[in-house]
This record gives C-alpha cells, structure tokens and sequence, in this order.
C-alpha cells in the first residue's frame, strides 16, 4: 500500500493501522533497514497518527522483530522528553 500518498491526504486528520512490511522487510531486511521502513512509516502518517502492528511469523529475524520495537520505542521517548 503507497501510505506515503495515504499519509500526504490524511495524516493529522485520521489515525491509522500501519503494519510493517511483513512480505520482504521483516524477513528479508537488515535491522538498520527494518528501523529505516519504521521511521519512514512513521514520518509519512504522522507521530501521533498510527497504531504499529509487527506481525510475529516463521522466518523472521529475532533481530528484525527487535528493530521495530526499539525504533518505536525511540520515538516515544523523544515525544516524552518534549
């Protein structure tokens, strides 16, 4: 889904489901990668705009599974030290 498009239309107004791409980057991507796509994610829907979702599967890196959370996790400890 082109949510950078979904993101220029609707961020700020609504809040969206984002899930990480769990067909190539989790399980396919490096954990810088994968912390890339979060932060990217992030910036197009808007910091207080998206709920994350990381699907759990087979296949998938412990270390991918872990970039996502801390890359979230870092964005929610900034927001707190505002």
């Amino acid at each position: 889904m082109d949510y950078q498009s979904l993101g220029a239309l609707y961020a700020g107004k609504i809040v969206f489901w984002g899930e990480v791409d769990r067909q190539r980057l989790l399980p396919l991507g490096t954990p810088e990668e994968v912390r890339s796509g979060v932060e990217k994610l992030r910036a197009a829907l808007g910091r207080r705009g998206v709920i994350a979702q990381c699907q759990l599967e087979p296949g998938v890196p412990q270390e991918n599974i872990e970039a996502v959370f801390a890359a979230w996790q870092e964005e929610q400890d900034r927001m707190g030290q505002r």
